[in-house]
């Protein structure tokens, strides 16, 4: 079949074109040199089929070639568009095909973008320079379909990303290529550094400054207020833990919790102050409409941060039955202080200052007093089973102290071992004790022999 389009110039008053088809009830057909139906125009139907004479039922448009392998078609449709490309002599093409095949009852479907170019008498080599981007739509059965995004560098096709019925795959060949995703206030939302293994929340790098590449997950945010908890786990029946494991060899791993604090911005951080937090953990229940963070611990600078000092304090905090106040239990500085605000303060490396007393097993020391009954009643019955009463055979004649003295330098009952503050306590209440005992009988001695003196 030959068409002959009329010239412009000629055609602009000649009304519409009636193009040599052939007509048949309200339908117009083109035919080819193998296609009866290469186009067919349906008026009553309202749709335009190409390759075969059924238009589809939902489709304004249906192409069908049913012998593309034979013919050799590369595509069942294609558009391209030329431009002159930033290399001399050569053009850029960009192109779109359909594809559509059916072999062995399996069907699969494809549709692809691809860029090109030619050069001189080199006809469309992909171009080389910039990045091409296809993607992929398959369906081998009814249970299997995948998308997939490729990149070309010149040399070599990449999987960029796959998305199927049967999972999704991003960066698919390991390339060293960053994805980020936004969200309305920030611009690094998420942000994934495939060349430095780490995964960004709110910036694009995986690291803090001043460091190395020291974190795989980062959470950063800089506008302050936004976000209370940068990161929140909530979890319903069931315990909510935050499982942190080490693993190696080494003496020096370890699982561990590092908190840093300075003053600016991760960009320009800033010298650490005295008394400014530098981290804490606290814990709280539910209560009357509210959370309450009422115990825990929290770290302070006790100095400004410099090259030569870095003092740094513990503190431990609670709340009291009846109370929402959160106050100081403990102090961990140079030495330990004990209770709020124990009068002294600190008092220096291996001390501990309480603000109220020291007990053990709910008293200040635990009493001798078998001392006593063994003394007054001749036995050990009621204290017997308070530490030392089993060895305890009573008072020595004191010509036996002074020998035992003279020959060990110490008290009977005191070992040069060593021993615990409440044991050494003991010991010495127990000596007080004989002591009296001793001025006791010898009082009695003397109210016995002053008759006779006078």
């Amino acid at each position: 079949m030959t068409l002959e389009l009329i010239p412009q110039a000629v055609a602009q008053d000649a009304g519409p074109f009636t193009f040599p088809g052939i007509v048949s009830e309200g339908a117009v057909r083109f035919e080819s040199e193998d296609e009866s139906y290469m186009l067919l125009v349906d008026y009553s139907e309202n749709k335009v089929v190409i390759g075969q004479q059924t238009p589809h039922t939902d489709m304004l448009l249906t192409m069908i070639d049913d012998d593309w392998q034979s013919e050799n078609h590369a595509a069942l449709l294609a558009f391209t568009q030329f431009a002159m490309g930033p290399i001399a002599g050569a053009e850029r093409a960009s192109t779109t095909n359909l594809h559509s095949l059916s072999t062995s009852g399996t069907k699969q479907s494809q549709w692809s973008m691809n860029r090109y170019i030619t050069r001189g008498d080199i006809a469309w080599n992909r171009y080389d320079t910039a990045f091409w981007a296809s993607s992929l739509l398959q369906q081998n059965g009814p249970n299997w379909s995948q998308i997939a995004f490729f990149a070309y560098d010149g040399t070599t096709e990449f999987n960029i990303a796959t998305f199927s019925s049967n999972g999704s795959e991003i960066n698919t060949d390991n390339l060293d290529i960053d994805f980020r995703f936004a969200s309305v206030n920030e611009a690094n939302f998420l942000f994934l550094n495939a060349g430095e293994d780490n995964i960004v929340l709110g910036a694009t790098t995986g690291f803090f400054a001043g460091a190395t590449n020291e974190a795989m997950l980062r959470i950063y945010h800089d506008q302050a207020g936004d976000y209370k908890y940068p990161l929140a786990v909530e979890v319903d029946n069931s315990n909510a833990i935050l499982y942190i494991a080490s693993h190696g060899a080494s003496a020096a791993y370890g699982a561990g919790w590092l908190g840093r604090h300075a003053r600016g911005s991760a960009a320009s951080p800033l010298n650490t102050e005295a008394s400014d937090r530098l981290g804490f953990m606290l814990w709280g229940g539910y209560g009357s409409g509210t959370f309450g963070n009422h115990t825990g611990f929290q770290a302070f600078a006790n100095e400004t941060y410099s090259a030569t000092g870095r003092g740094t304090r513990l503190e431990f905090v609670g709340t009291s039955d009846g109370s929402t106040s959160r106050v100081i239990r403990m102090i961990m500085y140079e030495g330990l202080q004990v209770g709020p605000t124990p009068t002294g303060g600190d008092k220096g490396i291996g001390t501990i200052n309480v603000s109220a007393d020291v007990y053990k097993n709910n008293t200040a020391y635990t009493n001798p007093d078998f001392v006593l009954e063994h003394h007054y009643r001749g036995k050990i019955e009621e204290f017997k089973n308070n530490p030392g009463a089993s060895e305890y055979s009573g008072l020595l004649d004191l010509v036996k102290v002074d020998e035992f003295m003279k020959e060990n330098l110490h008290l009977p009952g005191i070992s040069r071992g060593p021993l615990g503050v409440f044991d050494r306590g003991d010991v010495t209440l127990m000596l007080l004790e004989q002591i009296f005992l001793y001025l006791i009988e010898h009082q009695k001695q003397l109210q016995e022999i002053n008759p006779l003196l006078n």
